[in-house]
């Protein structure tokens, strides 16, 4: 966000404005001369967030996760989503991380509640394979990368379909994309 690689760009907002949507950055860092965090782009009003640090060590990078409630209107519930990157060196302190997010949460209900992002961890590695034993559903079966997009336990929103699109030069990573059926308003 407005830094010098961005050429100073507030690429969150410039996003938004050209796609028509609501946004919410959060920062986790300063970074040359702007800051580096995460964002939220949503087609639906962002009611509120909240933004949390995340444990970390002596060396690594500061981390966090962005909390958002989204309104998807037509009477419909909120969306919760929470939105994370967590560390790249360690995964115990991945792990740690997880964890503390997963406290943040739990007291919310998880009916509508999704936790996506950049986990720096592979499906079978300790910080994923303790988010399947809470219940968390990885919407991108079968998973080759890092990024996900998780569905809480006991979640009413259906996955109507998920892909992991083959655009390299979109991000150092390959972008994904999850459409939801929303549940029927009583």
């Amino acid at each position: 966000q407005s830094t010098r690689r961005t050429g100073g760009v507030a690429q969150t907002e410039v996003l938004a404005h050209h796609l028509g949507m609501h946004h919410q950055f959060a920062k986790a860092l300063h970074f040359q001369g702007g800051a580096y965090g995460l964002a939220v782009l949503s087609r639906w009003p962002i009611l509120r967030h909240r933004v949390h640090a995340l444990p970390y060590r002596l060396g690594q990078e500061p981390r966090i996760a962005l909390e958002t409630w989204i309104a998807p209107g037509e009477g419909r519930p909120e969306l919760h989503l929470v939105d994370v990157h967590l560390c790249h060196m360690s995964s115990e302190t991945r792990q740690e991380q997880v964890q503390r997010v997963l406290q943040l949460i739990d007291h919310r209900g998880a009916a509508l509640t999704l936790l996506a992002g950049d986990f720096n961890a592979r499906p079978a590695s300790p910080p994923m394979e303790w988010l399947w034993e809470q219940g968390w559903q990885d919407d991108l079966k079968p998973h080759r990368g890092i990024d996900y997009v998780l569905r809480a336990p006991g979640s009413k929103l259906k996955r109507r379909s998920a892909k992991i699109l083959n655009a390299p030069t979109a991000s150092d990573h390959l972008p994904v994309m999850v459409t939801y059926d929303w549940p029927e308003v009583d």
